[in-house]
């Protein structure tokens, strides 16, 4: 097994509260202050959750300052650089991706291959690899990130998706979840990627003059 292939097994059933991991380099055009202050806003609502933060950068002293100004110090922990993220992606339940900018990113398929259920915006790649079935969780492209918030924090773009998910009950975030699973496992496995790149190329070699 290794940590970027799907989970040998279904992923469990979610605990209580909620864990939400954000995991890549900590940088402006990464969204962990958009981010933040709708955690703060859905904290506000009642909505329990933890954030786990995985990962370092430019960013983080401001992330640092702007949790602590939000109040958010007791619902999210900084576990900084991680070589190995398959502990914490075994003990979250999301998996939230607030980029502005993205190519294919590994973490979100590594996050899904867990067993997480992802929210994310729908730039780079991201679309091409989503499940079926958790559009509501896929963040239209263009918006735009917030510098400061909008004088309704319930217009933040990441707003929506995750009052879904922290109102959704435990068997349906379960369902997510499995969902995700199967999706990358069907579609992002070694095995089933060396199946296409075969086809792909059985394709070609049919197509040659004979």
């Amino acid at each position: 097994y290794s940590a970027k292939e799907p989970l040998p097994h279904p992923p469990p059933a979610p605990g209580f509260p909620l864990r939400l991991l954000s995991s890549s380099q900590i940088k402006a055009n990464k969204g962990h202050a958009e981010l933040a202050r709708t955690l703060a806003a859905l904290r506000d609502r009642g909505f329990p959750f933890h954030w786990d933060v995985a990962g370092t950068g430019a960013a983080l002293d401001d992330l640092l300052k702007l949790c602590r100004a939000l109040n958010l110090e007791e619902r999210v922990t900084f576990h900084g650089f991680q070589r190995n993220l398959s502990p914490l992606l075994r003990a979250c339940d999301v998996f939230v991706l607030p980029s502005y900018q993205e190519g294919l990113p590994n973490t979100l398929l590594e996050a899904m291959a867990h067993g997480l259920t992802p929210v994310a915006r729908a730039v780079g790649g991201v679309a091409e690899c989503w499940p079926p079935g958790l559009s509501d969780l896929l963040i239209p492209p263009e918006t735009l990130r917030e510098q400061d918030g909008p004088p309704d924090p319930g217009a933040l773009p990441l707003f929506a998706p995750l009052r879904k998910v922290l109102s959704a009950t435990a068997g349906d975030i379960h369902q997510w979840k499995r969902l995700a699973w199967e999706h990358c496992a069907r579609n992002f496995s070694l095995a089933s990627q060396a199946e296409k790149l075969e086809a792909f190329f059985l394709d070609r070699l049919r197509a040659l003059p004979a």
